[in-house]
């Protein structure tokens, strides 16, 4: 649950990103972050830090901290999708080797 909050937070973040106003001075920038995509994102955020802090509770931090990269799966294959991010052939032989990583730490 942790790393899909995490991942909805970055795609709501890049939403948001869409409609920034960076050249127009720091206060049209702060105003333009006042989106609907924004807050949700760092509510997704804040939701994934407090269950974190509670899994932390049950779960060594050398044995969950591993399934936290588990977002740099998940989050390039939705952006695939969802923003027409292209996916490169490194990305899937790098993605095996992650995945094979992954599971001889969890394994462990």
């Amino acid at each position: 649950m942790v790393v899909c909050l995490m991942v909805a937070g970055q795609i709501l973040f890049k939403q948001s990103s869409q409609s920034l106003v960076v050249e127009k001075g720091f206060l049209n920038l702060l105003l333009s972050l006042v989106t609907w995509e924004f807050i949700l994102a760092l509510f997704f955020y804040g939701a994934g830090t407090f269950l974190w802090v509670i899994l932390l509770k049950y779960v060594p931090l050398n044995r969950a901290y591993p399934f936290v990269a588990l977002s740099f799966v998940l989050l390039p294959i939705a952006s695939y999708f969802l923003f027409h991010e292209a996916l490169t052939i490194r990305y899937w032989i790098g993605l095996g080797f992650f995945m094979t990583g992954l599971y001889l730490v969890a394994t462990a």
